[in-house]
């Protein structure tokens, strides 16, 4: 099992039923694999600024004295584990409110990332545009993340929408994934994509998914990597298997996963083409491949399609994650 417990606790306060749902479609593709013509801005925070020392210092006492409601500790931890979540998400998955949170951003456990006007139409992400807020940690959450776990997300202020984008999409993949299990009667389990990279021999990255949840089957977990493609090529998915293959041949992935299996691949793409891709990948190959890879279009997952339901690449066929 994975040395981190990821966010059960979370988790297991999904209401019945699929998350909140995001309706973005439409111009997302477009936006997704067109450079980003302009980088995160807005108004300038009203709170004073802190330095990295006080971030600290306050993350300690807050932890020492014990100061960390069980709201913010969800919070937080959602964020260590996801690390770009809308607010509707953060509801979805912890109930709280916009006022905490706005509360949490003055007590600098949260930050914001404000969206331009126009980019924020052509997302279409909500009817609701308080549901559409993008947090992060702040100085003190990210002092308080690093206290309690190895590894948490960092980089997003200054990026640009492409990058945001793409782990906001990887995260609601998980979170419908997540709500289906919660409402069959399972307790997922939900890892950051640092807690799933696998480092070659040198210590470099050689397998990065964007996350890796887990569903208990017959009392073990069962894991899953989580790729989002938002290219409209299929060379990339060739480049993807061809890595699994490698890593899964390699087997540090047991020591670094600590998993008895590899996790089966959830690829999500917005354009069919990186499906034939994975298809055309696998199917070439003169050896048949020791990872199991899954695909679901953006567009099926979306449209409320069952996210139990995957097409298996290595069968060619349609099957039910939770239950195969």
């Amino acid at each position: 099992m994975p040395k981190n417990v990821g966010v059960e606790p979370v988790f297991s306060r999904l209401t019945s039923g699929l998350p909140y749902l995001i309706h973005l479609y439409g111009d997302i593709t477009m936006l997704l694999t067109q450079k980003p013509k302009s980088r995160y801005r807005g108004r300038q925070s009203k709170r004073p600024e802190i330095t990295p020392h006080q971030a600290k210092q306050k993350a300690i006492r807050l932890l020492r004295e014990n100061r960390l409601s069980p709201m913010a500790v969800q919070v937080t931890e959602a964020l260590a584990t996801g690390g770009v979540l809308t607010s509707g998400q953060l509801y979805h998955v912890t109930t709280v409110s916009p006022r905490t949170l706005q509360k949490y951003h003055k007590q600098y456990l949260l930050d914001r990332l404000p969206i331009l006007a126009d980019e924020l139409m052509a997302l279409d992400l909500a009817d609701d545009p308080a549901k559409l807020r993008l947090y992060t940690l702040g100085p003190v959450g990210l002092e308080v993340a690093r206290i309690r776990h190895e590894h948490v997300p960092t980089g997003y202020t200054g990026y640009g929408t492409h990058r945001i984008i793409h782990d906001v999409l990887t995260n609601e993949v998980v979170l419908r994934l997540a709500a289906l299990a919660v409402e069959r009667g399972y307790e997922p389990l939900w890892y950051s994509k640092y807690e799933a990279t696998v480092h070659d021999e040198r210590g470099n990255p050689a397998l990065e998914p964007d996350a890796m949840p887990a569903v208990p089957r017959d009392g073990v977990y069962r894991y899953f990597v989580v790729e989002f493609h938002n290219e409209d090529k299929r060379t990339r998915a060739r480049s993807k298997v061809d890595r699994y293959e490698r890593v899964y041949r390699d087997g540090r992935w047991r020591n670094e996963l600590e998993t008895d299996e590899m996790p089966a691949v959830l690829a999500v793409f917005t354009h069919k083409i990186v499906g034939k891709g994975y298809r055309e990948a696998i199917s070439s190959r003169s050896m048949r491949p020791r990872c199991v890879f899954l695909g679901k279009s953006w567009r099926d997952v979306i449209a409320g399609d069952d996210m139990a339901r995957w097409f298996n690449f290595n069968q060619g066929k349609m099957v039910d994650i939770l239950e195969d």
